[in-house]
């Protein structure tokens, strides 16, 4: 059984952290993973704060923000309301890696 976690915009932020290259490589094995695996959910909010934050603090091109959305809202990355009707109540908050002053 897959558990489901759910993935905070500060993991889809560190993807295009360059200044953070540390945070970055895990942030992205952690996305990568959670495409390939299928266990990532993620909500309209979260991906609403990825474009917001990337687009006006890192200084990502509106046009990559949006392809990155796309991809961070495919099928195998499940948004909430789709796991949630799915019947996939197990769900746990990967944030923990990005708490640590790595």
């Amino acid at each position: 059984m897959i558990v489901r976690s759910f993935l905070d915009s500060n993991v889809l932020v560190y993807t295009d952290d360059v200044d953070s290259p540390a945070k970055q490589r895990s942030a992205l094995d952690l996305a990568k993973a959670a495409i390939s695996d299928g266990w990532g959910v993620v909500s309209t909010q979260v991906l609403q704060e990825y474009f917001a934050v990337t687009t006006r603090k890192l200084g990502v091109s509106p046009d990559v923000a949006r392809d990155k959305i796309e991809i961070f809202s495919r099928p195998k990355i499940s948004t909430l309301a789709r796991a949630m009707s799915a019947g996939k109540p197990s769900f746990r908050v990967t944030t923990e890696k990005y708490s640590s002053n790595t």
